[in-house]
């Protein structure tokens, strides 16, 4: 048997690994990575139903990518409202979730609320929150944490695929 992030390889086939959850925390594991689900069948892990906060927190390699969350938000402005409501309610528990991660508030008077990640790659992202819930701006708080930091790439094709056409694009202009 192989122990995997508390649940524990019960056989191998050509169609994968069949991973039931333990039903207690194995000692040797972090509390991070004990099991959250009591079901001991293997389709409720497959499925997300057992991990799926662990497995939506992102990191590389086993390092966390987002270092640094600065909160900025202003104490008089309207567009303000949703963030010091979420300051009030959301902050301290998201603080406690991610004790890993740097909050810093930010007060910037005069501008409009946003979130600001930076990256273990030197990459920054901001995203503005003015006139948000509270529970969007947890939301968009969530995405930057999960979040790997790396830069969106454009696709130049709208498919990607290591074995090209020979015979071409179908288009609608072909004449048979």
């Amino acid at each position: 048997h192989i122990h995997l992030h508390g649940c524990t390889c019960t056989s191998v086939s050509r169609k994968g690994l069949f991973l039931t959850p333990l039903t207690e925390a194995a000692p040797s594991l972090p509390a991070a990575v004990a099991p959250t689900c009591s079901s001991s069948s293997s389709s409720s892990f497959l499925s997300g139903g057992c991990y799926s906060d662990q497995r939506s927190q992102m990191a590389l390699r086993g390092v966390w990518q987002l270092q640094k969350l600065i909160v900025s938000y202003s104490d008089w402005g309207g567009s303000s409202r949703g963030i010091r409501a979420f300051m009030e309610s959301n902050l301290p528990s998201f603080r406690e979730k991610n004790p890993r991660l740097e909050v810093v508030t930010e007060l910037i008077r005069g501008q409009h609320p946003h979130l600001k990640a930076f990256y273990r790659n030197k990459n920054e992202r901001v995203i503005c929150v003015k006139n948000m819930d509270p529970e969007d701006i947890l939301l968009h708080a969530t995405r930057l944490r999960n979040a790997l930091g790396r830069k969106v790439v454009k696709l130049k094709t709208r498919h990607l695929t290591k074995h090209p056409s020979v015979q071409g694009t179908w288009t609608t202009e072909v004449k048979f």
